[in-house]
């Protein structure tokens, strides 16, 4: 048996414990505590758009926990202490930014309780940017160029074009049939471009607007502007004209039947000088046609036929010709015996034709090379133009692209003597009219490509060319172009059926630096391609619409006439001489093409 002392030492000890309340649990004592209630953490603040921060209240929420006296509440930004408070919410400004707040619970200088941190963020809007268009002008007229640039999300900016509709633009402006523009758009959405206003755009209020043609649809964007069309000078409101010079462009390989008489100073005051390419030959006139020498060629076309081709041009290097024919004819009214001639060379591979220069002093009875610049190759060379007493032999730079001319010449060579010596040249004024002249012909003439020559002028009496901005070159494969002095300021450029061009008469007031166009009247028949067209000496325009009678415009008349005193169609442009049209007939029945004329004065209105 255990001994009693022990027994009664542990009822003892519960005794006194009991006394102090042991065997009943303890009631803990309640910490206070602080939290972050608004802005929730995490959260994102707006910026007005007009501001450059945004009110926020904080608002805390504090638990078993009196303020007042020593006991407060201090508030942190980003780590620093930024306020102390006596209650439970505070108001201030946030500027763009993240922001981390905590709160502590302090009496008498001791922490008690620290709220979890809260981050929010304070941002401005995002500054959502509508498309928009703008025009280099607000008033155009047809032929006018309007430069326009623009911006779009790059959102829509695949297959983005330009449309343009009379007045407002409306959600069903945009049809099938509605004409689309190209423009250029940059990886930002950047838009650049222009627009050539159509010849048939009638006088009004115009909206060009960007749309974008995606897969759902087409997308009328809000990106517009607004242009004023207003109309064009029309050919009875230039009133009398009265040429007093006329140049042509460069001839182009069209058969072996090809018409080229550069030799054309003044409409009515030319020497009488024709040359001609006909029937494989090459004809001369010093009479005004009165009598014709033929100059052999032969020799020069047998070269010419088995050259190899420079390297360098479109086609195989050393592919020799198959075909080769007189391209055009220049002749030297002060050294007779003297001819000037282009032939050209098509590939056996290649169905790309090159131009070549030859010159004769003895009327064909030899032929040479025009001598070649250093630096150049002759599939450089860009034809023959006479200069007043002087020829010239033109070479265009090698960059030149095929089919077209870089427009000024690279180098110029000149002869005085009727082609026995050359020197160093340059291109001059013509004597009479703008200082304005067509540029370098083209060398290489590939087939189902364009061709064209440039158009230059000069502000400096001829030290220095350049192109307008419009037209800055002229189709070829049409025809020849002309251009038509009427004082030293004003000219007019005539050009042939080109295809896709709406602008056969253009006019330019400041010697050849800007041009407008010029409204004909529209043809009798439905046929609007222009085959053959050029000013007469009396300022009429003598034109042919494509495979139609021969019309006649006369000077300041809103109506064309019929005449019926001219072939029905040309083997080539017709050029006046003197007094008399001369061209070639377009053969009959299978005899060869001839050379013929018509009196001036019997080119007037039927009827």
């Amino acid at each position: 048996m255990p001994p009693r002392p022990r027994i009664r030492f542990l009822v003892l000890a519960c005794l006194l414990l009991a006394s102090a309340g042991c065997g009943a649990p303890a009631t803990p004592a309640v910490k206070p505590s602080i939290r972050i209630v608004s802005p929730a953490n995490g959260a994102t603040l707006t910026i007005p758009s007009s501001q450059t921060s945004t009110e926020v209240t904080i608002r805390l929420s504090v638990s078993h926990f009196t303020l007042g006296g020593s006991s407060q509440i201090q508030l942190y930004k980003n780590g620093k202490l930024w306020d102390t408070l006596s209650s439970s919410s505070i108001s201030l400004s946030l500027a763009s930014g993240s922001y981390q707040f905590k709160a502590e619970l302090v009496t008498n200088g001791k922490v008690v309780a620290t709220s979890v941190p809260d981050v929010v963020t304070a941002e401005a809007p995002q500054h959502v940017q509508a498309p928009w268009l703008a025009l280099s002008t607000s008033t155009a007229s047809p032929g006018d160029l309007v430069g326009l640039h623009g911006w779009v999300p790059t959102t829509i900016a695949q297959g983005l074009g330009l449309v343009m509709v009379p007045g407002s633009l409306g959600p069903s402006s945009v049809g099938t049939s509605t004409p689309v523009y190209g423009v250029q758009i940059a990886s930002n959405g950047t838009v650049s471009g222009s627009l050539r206003i159509p010849v048939n755009v009638a006088p009004g209020q115009y909206t060009l607007s960007l749309v974008s043609f995606l897969a759902s649809g087409i997308k009328l964007t809000s990106a517009r502007a607004t242009l004023d069309v207003t109309a064009n000078q029309t050919w009875a409101s230039l009133g009398h004209l009265a040429p007093i010079a006329s140049t042509w462009s460069a001839d182009y390989p069209n058969s072996p039947t090809n018409w080229f008489a550069p030799t054309l100073q003044g409409l009515g005051s030319n020497p009488g000088q024709i040359g001609a390419c006909v029937n494989g030959l090459i004809q001369i006139s010093t009479n005004g046609g009165q009598s014709w020498t033929s100059v052999p060629d032969s020799s020069v076309i047998q070269t010419v036929a088995t050259m190899v081709r420079p390297p360098g041009d479109v086609g195989n290097a050393g592919d020799k010709g198959d075909i080769a024919s007189c391209l055009s004819v220049l002749t030297d009214a002060a050294h007779p015996q003297s001819v000037y001639a282009t032939f050209y060379n098509t590939g056996q591979n290649n169905p790309v034709v090159i131009a070549v220069g030859y010159v004769t002093t003895n009327l064909g009875h030899t032929w040479s090379p025009v001598p070649v610049p250093s630096g150049y190759t002759m599939g450089d060379f860009g034809g023959f133009q006479a200069d007043g007493a002087t020829t010239l032999a033109l070479f265009v730079s090698a960059n030149r692209s095929a089919g077209s001319s870089t427009g000024q010449a690279g180098s110029v060579l000149q002869t005085s003597n009727g082609g026995l010596t050359w020197t160093s040249g340059q291109v001059t004024c013509p004597s009479l009219g703008p200082c304005l002249r067509f540029g370098a012909a083209p060398n290489q003439f590939p087939a189902m490509i364009p061709w064209y020559q440039s158009l230059q002028w000069s502000a400096n009496g001829g030290r220095t060319w350049q192109s307008p901005s419009w037209p800055s070159q002229v189709q070829l494969n049409g025809g020849p172009n002309e251009l038509v002095a009427l004082s030293a300021s004003r000219a007019l450029l005539v050009s042939s059926w080109e295809p896709g061009s709406e602008y056969p008469l253009r006019l330019t007031t400041d010697g050849g630096q800007t041009w407008q166009n010029v409204t004909l009247p529209p043809w009798p028949s439905s046929q609007n391609a222009l085959r053959e067209a050029m000013i007469l000496p009396s300022g009429a325009l003598l034109a042919q619409p494509y495979q139609q009678p021969w019309l006649l415009l006369p000077p300041g008349q809103s109506a064309w006439c019929t005449v019926t005193a001219l072939p029905h169609a040309f083997a080539s442009p017709p050029i006046v001489v003197g007094s008399r049209l001369w061209y070639v007939a377009e053969p009959v029945n299978g005899a060869q093409p001839a050379i013929e004329s018509t009196p001036l004065s019997a080119i007037h209105c039927s009827g």
